[in-house]
């Protein structure tokens, strides 16, 4: 049984990114994620992985790791400084980067976005859903 829960959280998770990537180009236009995502995917080298990097090449790339739990702010933000050591790993670097955390929710913040500091940000995805579909539905009404 515990094998199965943990193959579980482990397809979710894999999921989530999947969903998380598709929702790119919406925190993009509502302005949670920075760089314009001309090219979007992972990236891994042997034990390094970053869940999804979004790229203007040769201007600005964001950094995106995916968590599927409840997280707090101090969490998040352990996450992004490790995170920031993984990017650069990857030679992906632009001269401008950011670096993002989407967690299923935020435990101790009430809102969809957490601007931490100029280049990391931390999105409650239970939040923010919402206000993509929103978003999207007022678009259709207008």
């Amino acid at each position: 049984m515990e094998e199965a829960i943990r193959n579980l959280d482990i397809h979710t998770s894999q999921v989530f990114e999947q969903i998380v990537q598709t929702i790119i180009p919406d925190l993009r236009i509502t302005g949670y994620i920075k760089t314009p995502p001309l090219q979007i995917g992972p990236w891994w080298y042997k034990q390094y992985e970053v869940d999804i990097i979004a790229r203007e090449p040769g201007i600005t790339t964001t950094f995106i790791e995916t968590k599927w739990r409840d997280v707090t702010v101090k969490e998040a933000k352990i996450i992004l400084r490790e995170l920031e050591t993984k990017a650069t790993k990857t030679g992906l670097q632009s001269p401008e980067n950011h670096y993002v955390l989407i967690a299923k929710s935020v435990k101790d913040y009430n809102k969809p976005m957490m601007q931490i500091d100029d280049y990391r940000t931390l999105i409650d995805y239970s939040k923010t859903i919402l206000t993509i579909k929103q978003n999207k539905l007022s678009k259709h009404v207008t």
